[in-house]
């Protein structure tokens, strides 16, 4: 017999950048895996190269020596390897997986262990892989794709699809602009619907003020989407669309998009990423966040995407957002808490002032997550709309720090007011004010631009009681300036984000208002955009 290879010297040729050596390697230790004591001894070995970060050092364990233990030493050493798979070691498990030909074992009840433990495997793997997305796929039952179909000329992805195949319960927020795109119209009306599949949107073309061929059109997605994923009635399609104003879709390239995108629907990262790409108009990159919950006992995950980067004001929906979840929750409440969640988030920012034709938000609740079902305002709900409402404040800053030509974004706090209305609306005035937006991107800690901003629309305050906050550094109090380190005050307003703080004096109501910088950029940007 010839004489075994030590373990130094197959360690050594399991490290190999040698695909032979390792394979050599992996046999000479599968030589171990006849006796018990022997095998014993080797174990450690089959865990650290079974779990190694090399895939083609996995597949030699697995072949040569992961099978061979088995194949010896079946109940104590599936076991080993169950526990190992269990406890989450998803590198080993890939190993495990490798076993293909002992899974064909003449012995019935092993080759079922071996099944039903692989099984195990993927289910795992699959719960991991969606842990670690942070996309609109994250929620369990939504695929997605993004493709490109030829309405940007840049040849960027610009066709997005969201599909749910067992149904989902659907709400949105549409924008608030009396003249509104062709998409907006139509989801208006099919929202209505009691279970959506699908949600259809193109970027590079708002079809808005398009007449009636533009609602053509946009019924024209919806129909060709849902030929394309077997749904019976166009009214389960939602649509949308951003872009240029004024011009017909290309409707033929888009049918062909809608092709392409149904044949690339996955429930990965990649599919939810390529989705926010596929969105995007003058924004600079895709915006994504997700959030994870328990809800009487079960998982729960909502995800979302935004676009935006212009054409944002209060007092409408957003620009286009996306939000996916696999709550159990009944589709008014549903309704109820993405108003909630909008009205404390999106319709707080402002980059321009501007209302959009298009804007649309769409919430998707598949109700897969197995939690009990959400019928009323109870502590489950809450808890939901608490963690949905972050989500989209996590998308805003996103979209504000994306906004065109901006360089920071600011936040503009409002107390003492004498009504909520009194509030928000000169949280709006500064956050909206051209010249505080110009000092912010140049730095310079202006509080008279601020205080003549709050003054001049018309909200009730006390002049002698009128204070400002830059950050922590109060610039104005009581009606007078105060000496303060404006270098200091200049620093802090240069940061990404910073936050003014105005009391009017005049009562005990307060909001708040998001804005950005206002640069030579943005003006830029919005000069040359349909040229």
């Amino acid at each position: 017999m010839t004489e075994k290879l030590s373990l130094k010297r197959i360690e050594r040729g399991l490290g190999s950048s040698d695909e032979d050596t390792r394979w050599q390697a992996a046999i000479a230790l599968g030589e171990y895996c006849e006796s018990a004591e022997d095998a014993e001894l080797i174990w450690p070995l089959i865990v650290k190269w079974g779990s190694h970060e090399n895939k083609d050092v996995r597949a030699a364990i697995a072949t040569c020596v992961v099978e061979h233990v088995l194949e010896c030493h079946f109940e104590e050493y599936f076991e080993k390897c169950a526990e190992l798979v269990r406890s989450g070691n998803l590198k080993f498990g890939y190993t495990f997986s490798g076993c293909w030909k002992f899974g064909q074992s003449k012995e019935p009840r092993n080759s079922a262990l071996m099944d039903s433990l692989q099984e195990e495997y993927y289910q795992l793997k699959k719960r991991q892989e969606r842990m670690a997305n942070s996309t609109i796929t994250a929620p369990q039952g939504f695929f997605a794709a993004g493709v490109r179909c030829g309405v940007k000329k840049s040849g960027n992805l610009d066709l997005g699809l969201i599909v749910c195949p067992s149904g989902a319960k659907a709400a949105g927020v549409f924008t608030t602009n009396r003249i509104v795109s062709a998409a907006v119209t139509v989801s208006k009306e099919h929202i209505k619907s009691g279970s959506i599949s699908a949600v259809v949107v193109n970027s590079g073309n708002a079809n808005a003020c398009t007449g009636r061929q533009g609602i053509r059109n946009a019924i024209t997605m919806c129909a060709e989407t849902a030929k394309q994923v077997d749904v019976s009635d166009p009214h389960r399609v939602l649509v949308a669309s951003t872009g240029i104003i004024g011009e017909h879709l290309p409707i033929k390239k888009i049918v062909t998009g809608i092709s392409k995108a149904e044949a690339k629907l996955s429930d990965s990262a990649k599919a939810g990423l390529d989705f926010a790409k596929a969105i995007m108009t003058t924004d600079t990159r895709p915006k994504q966040a997700v959030r994870r919950l328990e809800i009487s006992g079960a998982a729960v995950t909502i995800a979302g995407t935004i676009k935006g980067a212009g054409m944002i004001g209060p007092n409408m929906a957003t620009t286009l957002c996306f939000i996916t979840t696999d709550v159990a929750i009944t589709k008014p409440l549903l309704a109820k808490a993405l108003r909630g969640a909008i009205d404390k988030s999106v319709n707080k920012l402002m980059v321009d002032g501007h209302q959009s034709t298009n804007d649309t938000a769409i919430m998707l609740g598949s109700g897969l997550a197995g939690n009990r079902p959400i019928v009323s305002q109870c502590p489950r709900y809450k808890k939901f709309a608490k963690g949905l409402a972050g989500l989209c404040d996590d998308l805003t800053r996103q979209m504000a720090l994306d906004a065109e030509g901006a360089t920071r974004m600011f936040k503009v706090v409002v107390q003492s007011a004498a009504s909520k209305a009194d509030a928000a609306k000169a949280a709006r005035a500064v956050a909206d004010y051209p010249l505080v937006k110009c000092a912010i991107h140049g730095g310079d800690p202006n509080w008279g631009r601020i205080i003549c901003a709050v003054g001049s629309v018309g909200v009730k305050l006390n002049p002698g009681r009128l204070s400002c906050k830059i950050g922590d550094i109060t610039v104005f109090r009581n009606g007078a300036p105060t000496r303060f380190d404006r270098k200091k005050a200049s620093r802090l307003i240069s940061q990404t984000e910073h936050t003014i703080t105005i009391d009017l004096g005049a009562g005990k109501f307060s909001d708040f208002c998001y804005g950005c910088d206002l640069s030579k950029e943005y003006v830029a940007i919005n000069a040359e955009y349909h040229t």
